[in-house]
């Protein structure tokens, strides 16, 4: 299930916000989960949901999108009020936590230079369930007509692998990002649904070639991250659509759950083209 959560700030005009704020929509989103039950944000926090060793949270949640902006060189100048936010999760009792969280709380804070700045929340709206079917997009020659979908971006895609013990570049490193990528969503339907995936459909992804050329190639940054213990840590990610080809009910688990590593950093969420 998917909220598009509306915020507004009700201070003086023009507000700043870190460039990396990603750490603090996280501590917001477990303390949202803490009004509700405590129990299941330390649950969430400190174990997860657990497969072959990987903990995974099984939520993800998008960048924050003020209608007015700029971008400066070590921050966000916000210039107008409203500023929507996404959260997105396959768990029924994740959404009903954060959403009591959000009934018995009245803002978000990001503190900036020394200053807790509140987000208001103004509406939560569900966002309509969309049923992934056997769609057509080419995708070479050898992949005409198979299960397919185009994606934009609403935070950063990370994906990384253990056999390189580093975040992986789509450019430098394309089939094993797309190996990694396929096996996480292997991974996730596996542990939701306790079965592995049976499918026939071959996996295929790709950022889209047209926005490459536009952007010369330029859809990645290095997002800095404060962990739960204060260690700074930087994530690679690529914010670009996308097509992706597979089993649709792997397309499902991406669209739920994110796509690709760290969604309950704020990485992988999607909206589809």
């Amino acid at each position: 299930m998917r909220l598009k959560i509306e915020l507004r700030y009700e201070g003086k005009l023009p507000f700043d916000l870190p460039l990396n704020y990603n750490h603090k929509l996280t501590a917001n989103i477990y303390r949202l989960f803490s009004k509700s039950s405590k129990k299941y944000s330390e649950f969430l926090h400190d174990k997860g949901f657990i497969i072959n060793g990987k903990h995974l949270k099984l939520f993800t949640f998008s960048r924050l999108f003020p209608r007015k902006y700029e971008i400066k060189e070590h921050y966000i100048r916000i210039l107008s009020p409203e500023i929507d936010w996404y959260f997105s999760t396959i768990i029924d009792k994740s959404i009903e936590h954060i959403v009591k969280g959000i009934f018995s709380d009245e803002c978000i804070i990001l503190n900036y230079r020394d200053e807790d700045i509140e987000l208001k929340f103004s509406q939560i709206i569900s966002e309509a369930e969309i049923e992934f079917t056997e769609e057509i997009y080419p995708v070479s020659p050898e992949i005409s007509r198979l299960t397919g979908v185009k994606f934009k971006c609403l935070s950063p895609i990370n994906v990384n692998s253990n056999k390189r013990k580093k975040d992986l570049d789509y450019f430098n490193d394309t089939d094993l990002f797309r190996e990694e990528l396929y096996n996480n969503l292997k991974t996730k339907y596996q542990l939701i649904y306790d079965k592995p995936i049976q499918t026939e459909i071959p996996f295929n992804f790709e950022f889209l070639p047209e926005y490459l050329f536009k952007k010369e190639n330029k859809i990645s940054d290095s997002i800095q991250y404060r962990t739960s213990d204060g260690k700074i840590i930087y994530i690679k990610g690529f914010f670009a659509p996308f097509k992706i080809v597979c089993d649709p009910k792997l397309i499902e688990i991406g669209y739920q759950c994110g796509f690709g590593m760290r969604n309950s950093a704020g990485f992988g969420m999607v909206e589809k083209l």
